[in-house]
C-alpha cells in the first residue's frame, strides 16, 4: 500500500476508497496499468482519481484481490468492496 501511495499524487483516501472491482477492470496504458477510483473527496467535480502502476506492482494487487484475500473473507469476490479494509473504531464513553 505504501508504494501505490508514494508512486502516485494522490490523497490517501483515493487508495483507501479503491474498490475490488476497480482494479479488477484496470486498464493498460503505455506499458502501466490504470485503475480508475470513482469514489473519492473530489470525484464529483474532479472525476474519478487514476492510479498508475507498473506491472509489477499491479500484478501483486491483482493476485491479493483474486487470490488471496478470497481465503480470509467472502466479500472480496464483490466488486464494491474495499481493497484495503478499514478498521471499525469504537471509542467508549
Amino acid at each position: 500500500m505504501a508504494q501505490i501511495v508514494l508512486s502516485n499524487a494522490n490523497g490517501s483516501g483515493v487508495v483507501s476508497n479503491m474498490r475490488v472491482g476497480e482494479v479488477k477492470e484496470a486498464r493498460e496504458v503505455d506499458e502501466h496499468m490504470v485503475i480508475s477510483v470513482t469514489r473519492h473527496k473530489t470525484a464529483f467535480t474532479q472525476g474519478p482519481a487514476k492510479i498508475v502502476l507498473t506491472n509489477a506492482v499491479y500484478s501483486w494487487l491483482h493476485i491479493s484481490v483474486s487470490k488471496i484475500c478470497v481465503h480470509f473473507s467472502q466479500e472480496c469476490d464483490n466488486h464494491t468492496e474495499p481493497v484495503f479494509s478499514q478498521p471499525s473504531i469504537y471509542i467508549d464513553g
